[in-house]
């Protein structure tokens, strides 16, 4: 997906998992205490600066505090309780500040990927969402979840030191709206590709159950070669797409890249065919999450750590 195509952040799905509990309470009123909120904050530094919140939010591992008044003013202040850790003693990691009339929203490096990820792990398949993709020789990270208003869903993984803005590979699951075949999909970009007068696009071999095809696109900027496989998942099409770009190119690079890369596309259909199905879960409502290391399209993808061997001597993936 194009970042001109991406509609605007969720603010991390929070809402969606978490109870609620109101507190009596006095009112944010006063902007030079709550311009001292920072991240890195205690429960105990945040009451002595403001008083008990109004409201707390609970779960999935994290808490929020929310003080906030009648006139719109209002601090939302998140804590991720880490192992071994109590809420009592987490550090915020998020902090959103309005008073009248100006708002200031602080993020900790990394948080939001993971905040991210505790979220889309309360939803169903959600906790299954691989964070590392390997294919072919490389290896992908999660970096980008969203549902548009008519149910398509997307998951988009990228190597590590890449991001959103200005990517040059990308492996990316699509989930298309219910009552849409691998077929329809297919041929509805194939007779596209044909008005374009493309001559590039192919269909490829694949295996019983999938189209497979190979055609490059042309941006302003950019040209980039996509290598799709669609197949059916449920009453669903399934789209598993292997995207590569070059930025800027002369028409001779420009003729290069598309020759070299269509000459790959069938072994990367196989490498398609041949991966595990990587299921966009369900949000239930429009919304998009960043799994990169600031919260948004131009900051790299989040890359999770690696927790030390275990007892067999294998590396662990880390879950968050």
């Amino acid at each position: 997906m194009n970042s001109g195509q991406r509609f605007a952040v969720g603010v991390l799905l929070l809402s969606m998992f978490v109870s609620h509990l109101a507190l009596s309470a006095e009112p944010v009123a006063d902007c030079e205490k709550t311009a001292k909120v920072q991240l890195g904050m205690a429960e105990k530094q945040l009451k002595h600066l403001l008083g008990n919140p109004s409201s707390v939010e609970l779960g999935g591992g994290q808490v929020t505090y929310q003080w906030a008044n009648d006139a719109g003013d209002s601090v939302r202040v998140l804590f991720i309780r880490e192992p071994g850790v109590t809420y009592k003693d987490s550090k915020a990691v998020m902090a959103s500040v309005r008073c009248k009339g100006a708002r200031s929203d602080l993020v900790a490096p990394e948080w939001s990927a993971r905040v991210g990820i505790q979220a889309l792990r309360t939803l169903p398949g959600g906790r299954a969402l691989p964070l590392r993709l390997p294919f072919e020789e490389g290896e992908y990270f999660l970096a980008y979840a969203a549902q548009e208003q008519d149910g398509r869903r997307y998951l988009e993984y990228l190597p590590q030191g890449q991001n959103l803005g200005q990517w040059r590979e990308m492996v990316s699951s699509y989930l298309n709206p219910p009552g849409v075949t691998p077929q329809q999909v297919f041929e509805s970009i194939e007779t596209g590709q044909a008005k374009l007068g493309n001559p590039h696009f192919k269909r490829l071999a694949a295996n019983a159950g999938r189209i497979c095809a190979g055609y490059p696109v042309l941006g302003n900027t950019f040209v980039e070669y996509l290598t799709v496989c669609w197949k059916s998942f449920g009453n669903n099409a399934l789209d598993m797409v292997h995207s590569i770009r070059i930025y800027n190119p002369s028409r001779q690079q420009r003729e290069d890249f598309i020759a070299e890369h269509e000459a790959q596309a069938q072994r990367r259909a196989d490498a398609l065919d041949a991966m595990r199905q990587v299921i966009p879960p369900d949000f239930s409502r429009q919304a998009s999450v960043y799994f990169t290391t600031n919260g948004t399209e131009d900051g790299d993808v989040w890359v999770p750590a690696e927790r030390p061997a275990n007892a067999s001597g294998q590396m662990e993936k880390s879950a968050e």
